[in-house]
Formats: C-alpha cells, sequence, structure tokens
C-alpha cells in the first residue's frame, strides 16, 4: 500500500519520483522483487513510515532510494533473518542516502518544518558538515535546534536567524554541553565567522550566560543585529576581549541598547581592562534610539583598524567613546585609535557637542569623508583641547566635508587653531542649515587645491566665508550659496577660478560684490568685478540687492565666453542684463531666464556696440528665452542692432511685461527661422508684436518667413490691437497650434496674407476652439463674438 497524491516521472534520466508518498506498506508478496524494473529508479523523498513484511525475493535496494534520515517508522520482517538488525535489511532494500550528515548548508522557514527535524532520529554524523544555517518564522524551539548545533556543528561558519517573534535568546549555554560521543565542550563553535539577527522582538540576550569559557569567539568576523527592540546589551566585557578577528559589527534599531558592550559587576580590576577590537574595520549604529556609549564601565576601548563608522538617530548618545563623538567635556581619546579611519557618519544624535577635539586630529592620516547632521546640540566639529605643533597640518587626506541641519554650530574650525593648516586634500564642501554659524573660517593649506564642490546654505546668521591667501582653486567646477540673508563678504583668497562651470547665488541680498578682496568697496555696483571665469558655463543670480550691472566693463577678456545658461530673477536694483562691452562674449549662451527684476528696463545694452564684422551675430546660439514679471521692461533692446540676432532661437517666452509694448522689428524677425514656440502672455500695454522700424512704409507686403514656428499662444493681451500692423504676407508652414485668449482689441491678426498650411483651428480654451478658413478671418470671428457679448452684457446691466 502506498499513500501519495504526486508521481514525477522524468523520462531524460530514467527516473520516477513519489514526492509526497509518506507511508509504504508491502506485505505478503512472495514473489515481489523490485518497485521498477528495467533500470528505473525509484525516488522516496517524503517517505517517513515503511512497513514490510514476508515479501523474501526482494532485490538488493529493490526498493527505490530514500533519506535515511527522514525515516520515523520502520518495521521489516524477513523470513530466515530474524537476528539480523532492523537497518540492515533495510539497507539491502533501499539504496540509502544520509543528507544531514553530509549536508553543509540548511534552512529552516517555519515552525511544521522545525517540529520535523526535532523530532526525526539523530545520528552522531548529522549536522557534523554544517557550515551555513538559516533559520526564520519559527518558534522558541529554535532553541533546541541551535543546542543541537552547539553540539556538533563545529565547521559551522554561518548563522542566520530572522522573524523568529518568540525567540528570547539564541544559545542556551546553561545545561552542560556535549559532544555526539558524551564529551564535554569548552569550545562550542570554532569555526563560526558571521551571525546575522533580524526581527527577533522578544531577543533579550544571545547567550544564557556569559560565553567567554565555552563558546568559540575568536573567529568572528561579522556581527550584525537588527529589529532585536528587547535587546539593552549586545556583549559583556570579557567576552569582547575574545573578538579578536572581528571586522564588522553593525546594530540597527534596537531601541532599548544602552550600551553595547555590557559594564560587568566584578570589582574595578575588570572595570579597568583595555578592550581592543584589534581587526574591526567596519562599524555601524544605527536607530539605537536608548544607546548612551558604545561602553559605559572604566574599560579603555581602542579601535587600531576602523575604518568606517556610521552612527546615525541615536538621540541619547553621550559618547562614542571618552574624547570622541561626545556631549561632554573635550578630552583625550585612547591612543591607538582612529589611525586607520576613513569615513564618519553622524546623524541624528542630538546631544554630542563636538565630534574630535585637536589633540587627537594628527591622528587622522587616512580620514577621508566627514558628515554630520542632524545633531542639534553640536557646537564645533574640531574642539579646541590644548596646544598645536606650529605649522602642522590638520586631514590632510579629507576629501568630502558635509555639515548638515546643525542649529547649534557655532565653528567649523575655531579660530583657536591659529597657524594650524587644513583640507590638503578636500574636493567637496557643503555646510547647510546651521542658523547659529556666523563666520565659516577655512584654514586651507597655501597653494593649488583639489577642491571640486562648494555649497554652503540656509545659514541665517552667516556674515563671512573666509579662506586663506595665496590659494589656488584649479579644479573648483561649482559654487552654491544659497539662503544666506546676512552673507556680505565671500573671500576665497583668490579671484582666479579657471576650472568653475556652474555658478549659483541664490538669496544673498547683502552680498553685493561676488569675490570680496582687500578693497575698499566699489562704488560702480557691479556684481562681477576682477574675477576670472573662463569656463563658467551655468550662471544663477537670484535676490540680489543693489546690484545695477552685473560685470564690470573691465573683466578679464577671458570670463563668460563659455556661458551656456543664464538665470537672473528677483534682482530689483538690476538696470539691463548684458551690456554693449560684454554682449559678444556670449555667442555660446543657450538659455537665458530673467524674472522678477522690477526696475529691468532693458534685456541687452547696444549703445556702443561697435562691430567691425558685419557677419557678427548677437547670440547666435541661444535656443530659449524666458522674460517674467518685468513690470518696468520697456525694450529689448535700447538700439536696433545692425547685425542679425537669434538665428537659433527655438523658444520664446514673455510673460507679465506690462510696459513692453511692441517685441522685434520686422528685420529682426527675419533672422527668427529656428522658432517653434512663441508666448506672449499677460503683456498689459503691448501693441503690436512685430513693428516696422521704417516709417516710410518701404516694408509694405514685406514678406515674412517663420519656416518653423508650430505653436504661438496670445494670452491676456488687452491693448494688443494687431500681431503686425504693417501690411505683410506672414508664412507659417509648420504652425500647428494658436491660442488666442483675452486679447478684446485685436480685430484681425495681421494686416496681409497670413499662409498656414496645418492650421485648422484658433483654440480659445483647451477645449474652445473655432476656424473661419484662415487665420484672419478666425480672428475677426472671436472678435466680433466678444463684441457682441461685451454688447450684450452692457444692455442687460441697463
Amino acid at each position: 500500500m502506498l499513500r501519495t497524491n504526486t508521481i514525477r516521472e522524468t523520462a531524460a534520466t530514467n527516473a520516477i519520483a513519489f514526492p509526497e508518498t509518506s507511508t509504504m506498506v508491502f506485505e505478503n508478496l512472495p514473489n515481489f522483487a523490485t518497485f521498477g524494473s528495467g533500470g528505473l529508479t525509484v525516488n522516496w523523498p517524503s517517505l517517513e513510515d515503511v512497513t514490510v513484511k514476508n515479501c523474501p525475493k526482494i532485490n538488493k535496494f529493490g526498493l527505490g532510494n530514500v533519506d535515511v534520515s527522514q525515516l520515523k517508522f520502520v518495521d521489516v520482517q524477513h523470513p530466515g533473518k530474524e537476528q539480523v538488525d532492523t537497518e540492515i535489511i533495510v539497507a539491502d532494500y533501499f539504496k540509502l542516502s544520509d543528507k544531514f550528515s553530509s549536508i553543509e548548508e540548511y534552512q529552516i522557514t517555519d515552525s511544521e518544518e522545525l517540529n520535523k527535524v526535532l523530532t526525526m532520529k539523530l545520528k552522531p554524523s548529522h549536522f557534523t558538515n554544517l557550515k551555513k544555517f538559516e533559520g526564520k518564522n519559527c518558534d522558541e524551539r529554535l532553541n533546541d535546534f541551535i543546542s543541537i548545533l552547539l553540539e556538533r556543528s563545529e565547521r559551522l561558519e554561518q548563522l542566520a536567524v530572522g522573524e523568529c517573534k518568540l525567540l528570547k535568546y539564541l544559545f542556551n549555554l546553561n545545561d552542560p554541553i556535549s559532544a555526539p560521543d558524551g564529551r564535554r565542550k569548552f569550545n562550542n563553535l570554532p569555526n563560526l565567522k558571521t551571525i546575522k539577527l533580524s526581527d527577533l522582538p522578544q531577543l533579550n540576550r544571545i547567550w544564557t550566560k556569559d560565553p567567554t569559557e565555552i563558546f568559540g569567539l575568536g573567529n568572528l568576523e561579522t556581527i550584525e543585529v537588527m529589529k532585536c527592540s528587547s535587546l539593552t546589551s549586545l556583549i559583556s566585557a570579557s567576552a569582547a576581549v575574545k573578538l579578536k578577528k572581528l571586522k564588522v559589527l553593525k546594530l540597527h534599531s534596537c531601541e532599548k541598547i544602552v550600551e553595547v558592550v555590557a559594564m560587568e559587576n566584578q570589582g574595578m580590576e575588570t572595570q579597568k581592562k583595555v578592550i581592543e577590537f584589534q581587526s574591526l574595520s567596519n562599524l555601524e549604529l544605527m536607530g539605537l534610539s536608548n544607546l548612551i556609549k558604545f561602553h559605559r564601565g572604566n574599560c579603555g576601548l581602542e579601535f587600531p583598524h576602523l575604518n568606517s563608522l556610521k552612527i546615525t538617530n541615536c538621540p541619547q548618545m553621550v559618547a562614542f567613546t571618552t574624547g570622541f563623538a561626545s556631549a561632554e567635556e573635550a578630552s583625550t581619546a585612547d591612543e591607538k585609535s582612529f589611525t586607520l579611519l576613513s569615513e564618519l557618519e553622524l546623524d541624528g544624535c542630538g546631544k554630542l557637542r563636538y565630534v574630535i577635539p585637536s589633540d587627537i586630529l594628527p591622528r587622522f592620516q587616512n580620514f577621508k569623508k566627514l558628515t554630520v547632521s542632524n545633531c542639534d546640540s553640536l557646537e564645533e566639529v574640531f574642539a579646541f583641547h590644548g596646544e598645536l605643533s606650529p605649522g602642522v597640518t590638520m586631514l590632510s587626506q579629507l576629501n568630502e566635508l558635509v555639515l548638515t541641519q546643525l542649529y547649534n554650530l557655532v565653528h567649523v574650525i575655531n579660530t583657536k587653531f591659529g597657524n594650524a593648516r587644513f583640507f590638503e586634500s578636500l574636493k567637496i564642501l557643503r555646510v547647510e542649515y546651521c542658523k547659529s554659524l556666523k563666520q565659516l573660517y577655512l584654514p586651507f593649506l597655501a597653494g593649488s587645491l583639489k577642491l571640486t564642490e562648494i555649497k554652503i546654505s540656509d545659514c541665517e546668521t552667516l556674515k563671512e566665508i573666509t579662506m586663506t591667501k595665496d590659494i589656488l582653486f584649479p579644479e573648483l567646477n561649482s559654487i552654491v550659496l544659497a539662503n544666506l540673508p546676512n552673507l556680505s563678504a565671500f573671500s576665497p583668497g583668490t579671484s582666479e577660478l579657471p576650472s568653475l562651470e556652474s555658478l549659483k547665488v541664490v538669496n544673498c541680498p547683502a552680498l553685493k560684490i561676488f569675490v570680496s578682496k582687500d578693497l575698499p568697496s566699489t562704488s560702480n555696483n557691479c556684481f562681477f568685478n576682477s574675477e576670472l571665469l573662463q569656463k563658467l558655463k551655468i550662471l544663477n543670480i537670484e535676490n540680489q540687492k543693489g546690484v545695477e550691472k552685473l560685470w564690470h566693463k573691465n573683466l578679464p577678456s577671458e570670463s563668460f565666453c563659455e556661458l551656456e545658461e543664464l538665470i537672473l530673477m528677483e534682482s530689483n536694483d538690476l538696470l539691463n542684463v548684458i551690456q554693449s562691452s560684454m554682449l559678444m562674449r556670449y555667442e555660446k549662451l543657450k538659455k537665458m531666464t530673467v524674472q522678477g527684476c522690477k526696475e529691468l528696463k532693458e534685456v541687452f545694452e547696444l549703445e556702443n556696440v561697435i562691430t567691425e564684422n558685419k557677419n557678427e551675430e548677437i547670440l547666435p546660439h541661444i535656443t530659449e528665452l524666458i522674460l517674467n514679471n518685468l513690470p518696468n521692461l520697456e525694450h529689448f533692446w535700447n538700439k536696433e542692432p545692425q547685425v542679425s540676432a537669434f538665428k537659433n532661437l527655438e523658444s520664446l517666452q514673455i510673460i507679465d511685461c506690462d510696459s513692453l509694448e511692441r517685441l522685434f522689428s520686422l528685420s529682426t524677425a527675419k533672422h527668427l527661422g529656428n522658432l517653434k514656440l512663441l508666448k506672449l502672455y499677460g503683456c498689459k500695454n503691448m501693441k503690436e508684436v512685430l513693428y516696422n522700424v521704417d516709417d516710410s512704409g518701404s516694408s509694405q507686403n514685406e514678406d515674412i518667413f517663420f519656416p518653423e514656428v508650430e505653436c504661438l499662444i496670445l494670452k491676456d493681451l488687452p491693448s494688443l490691437e494687431s500681431f503686425c500692423a504693417h501690411s505683410c504676407n506672414f508664412e507659417w508652414p509648420k504652425l500647428q497650434a494658436v491660442r488666442v485668449s483675452e486679447v478684446p482689441k485685436m480685430m484681425k491678426f495681421s494686416e496681409g496674407n497670413q499662409i498656414t498650411p496645418k492650421l485648422n483651428a484658433v483654440y480659445v480654451t483647451f477645449i474652445k476652439k473655432c476656424w473661419q478658413g484662415n487665420l484672419n478671418e478666425s480672428i475677426v470671428y472671436l472678435w466680433n463674438q466678444h463684441k457682441h457679448y461685451t454688447e450684450f452684457s452692457y444692455e442687460s446691466a441697463h
């Protein structure tokens, strides 16, 4: 009799499997010899109960293959072999395997599977070759299985346990541990290298008692503990001493942990020992909301090979160790620590007052990255504590310094450091949201620096940024100064920034001059005066007060010649954007946005433009131009250009420029051969878009060709009477979308013919549209509709 549901056949290997068969009963079959003939291999992967009685002719291995470790009940009766051991007879009937004797990796995924392995008959060889074990979603009986591993799995290297909601401890060391042969064991799991524990909410200890003498700690390389919310400490001080090979230690989201290495009540002698984590290179303490200190006792701590230290969201931490990342008075840290530290991140450590005291700074010769954020009580990054050797260079390998949301930060580097020099290799400097910082003092080592990025933003009280004189920035690529309302001086020690490609100065209204030098305040009200910015590609200036002109006429001739994008916003005192002396430098400019400059009267000042070469062009590569909210803008330029302009312009948007009456002359319009979008919106006094400079009428019946225009938007233009008042023929071969809305005085689109082969509608809204056969007639129709509606509304009101 077979109890089974499924049969699987594999033709290629001439095998058959019964994966769900758990019980086999063969009785009184005198001629039964084999279950499968013709070389067929039969496998029983789930067989647990076997009964064979009075079947004398069964061949050797005639019943197939079975794993002996899963057999729970065996009743075999063979005539003439009553005295032979049952296991020997079973070995005749089945070809036996024993996976638990040879298995190297094993996983238990639920309590049902755990129950099966705990109830099976264990042999001395079971789990002796196991190297990797993972247990998940199991009940507290997982402790019993781990005890089995303690007894016999001397080759175990990796142990992972997760999502076991009832587990209170991992290793039961209260009972004597014996090997399968009965010998007492004192060095259990001697080859264990990795312990990973996750999501064990009831776990309050890893070992039931001090593991020092009975557990193999000497080869542990990695310990990771995550989401174990009942754990108050990780390991005792005496056990920590044994962790000679520990390289990685990560503790995440263990809310009740108060200290990592627990204090011991064994007298002062024990408390004064030095715990050296001689191999530890990577340490992470994250989301430990009650952590006070790595170790609260009197033991010294040394981290001679620590390379990366990350401490985040530990709001109660008063110190990592004595004299380092501390809320206490600056003091000397352990002598052998941090000499190899390369990366340090502190975030959400609300009680810390400083990071590194001055007397141990010389140790940090390999320090490359420092990130400090959300530490509300931090007053100094580098606390001054004791005298320094004259002329010493600090943090010479640091290449990234990021300080953000440090609301009580007073000093990055205290001026008490005197002649000490810092940051020989610094590449990235970011200081953000440090509202108590009044002065940013950066005593760089004289000479060429490797700095590539500076970002200083949202520091409300910052007044000056000062750097050492006689320094060069040959690699500086980006500068951002943003939301610094009191910044009045930016003094980088040089006005030459030969590699700068991006400059953003936003909401720094007190900064009148970009680079402040040892010069009296200039009276020309120019933001740029003598700076060498020969590679600048992106310039963004917003909310600069008191600046009437961006550039001084004596700027180095190489400056701004590579500019590709210009953004000017909310600079209320600015009179024009580009003066004649600078105009021909911008041949590479591609995008320009001017917005919210209340006093701006003209975009381009052309009064003194002298061009010997008639082939010269104004902004020949600009593709996008946006003018927005310029209430006093009267002219695009103060003088009609004598050379072509904007030949590659694709998008032109003029929005809320109430003083602008006309846009371009017909002669300028002829150069707009690549224009695709023209949007005019909210310009209250605009009367016509294109106008004729020559009043003699010589432009009558002139042809104007816009070969690429696809979209034209005229909206909220209450004074607009015509696109062009002169009789010109306009050709728009690609025009497909026209929107005309709130243009009450426009009786027709323009004098002259409008050739629009692809246009079939004029939209008033996104849904409402009309078409009367051509553009002019459609505008006439809309004007009449508006007129009739206005008259009807007036009559109804009276």
